[in-house]
């Protein structure tokens, strides 16, 4: 099989799938009921304003399925809007479908409501036809509002929470001010130390700018005796470090130890010379005692 051959079959098998996905496409969109495990219901209203394909549908306020499809009966005047709600959800066909909007002009909704005052009524099969109405005035009012009413007390204690905590948070903000206040006491106690510090410091640098200055111009107006007078220095120490020769340094050292043994010989003969004075008083004692004696 040649290259052309493989190229021609792929893209026939691409082609067939493209038509098979065409083909799925169509099915879905024409057959939802087919595919979706949603029951088909048609609700006939009067004046169906604000309804399209996919409004909402409720019952009990809880969202169950949407609006698939409205037809208008040109005979009748009437609107036959097709709705699709979710399988698990039943429909008894004394619920009163009824096209709700919002009070400000919000979303329209159909909703499924159960008959309060009777007791339930049979299942509505899929198909079954309902008869929808549409609140006016008062009723219309009431309806919306009770519907509202929940979200305004959730709100209301909201608000009741928000303020206690303020009320909780007062006292920690009230201390923080007064600190906020004693801060911005202390701060413009301070800023007259702070101007005085830099008026000190600006005086300092001058000074110091001023003595730069003079320095420099002692240093070149004596450069010349400055050089000669480090020249003297270093000749000194060359002289210094002339004198310290080998020979010198042991001189020194041999004249240091017969320093130090003359200094050893003065402690002999100072030794000896405190034992003949010793001596010499012990016997002028004796020739006293003698002379004492024989007088």
């Amino acid at each position: 099989m040649d290259d052309r051959q493989l190229r021609i079959r792929i893209g026939l098998f691409v082609l067939f799938m493209l038509v098979l996905l065409g083909v799925l496409v169509t099915l879905f969109g024409s057959f939802p009921d087919v595919f979706a495990r949603q029951n088909k219901y048609v609700v006939v209203f009067e004046d169906a304003s604000g309804v399209g394909e996919g409004t909402p549908v409720r019952r009990s306020g809880v969202r169950v399925g949407e609006v698939s499809h409205l037809r208008l009966d040109n005979e009748s005047g009437e609107v036959r809007v097709e709705v699709l709600v979710d399988q698990e959800i039943v429909l008894r066909q004394n619920d009163r479908a009824v096209l709700l909007a919002g009070i400000l002009g919000g979303d329209v909704t159909i909703d499924f409501i159960p008959a309060r005052d009777q007791p339930p009524g049979s299942i509505a099969e899929p198909g079954y036809e309902f008869k929808g109405t549409r609140p006016s005035g008062l009723q219309a009012l009431l309806e919306q509002s009770n519907a509202v009413l929940p979200s305004a007390d959730a709100a209301l204690n909201d608000i009741r929470r928000t303020l206690k905590r303020f009320d909780e948070l007062s006292p920690l903000l009230e201390e923080t001010m007064r600190e906020y206040r004693d801060l911005g006491k202390t701060v413009r106690e301070t800023v007259p130390d702070l101007r005085r510090t830099n008026d000190e410091i600006r005086v300092a640098t001058m000074n110091w700018g001023r003595l730069g200055e003079r320095l420099d111009v002692l240093v070149r107006t004596n450069e010349e005796k400055i050089a000669k007078t480090l020249e003297n220095i270093n000749e000194t120490v060359t002289r210094i470090a002339d004198t310290f020769t080998e020979e010198n340094r042991r001189n020194l050292s041999e004249t240091l130890k017969n320093v130090r043994a003359g200094t050893q010989n003065l402690e002999s003969i100072s030794r000896n010379t405190d034992e003949l004075v010793k001596e010499s008083r012990k016997n002028d004692r004796e020739s006293v005692q003698i002379d004492r004696a024989g007088g």
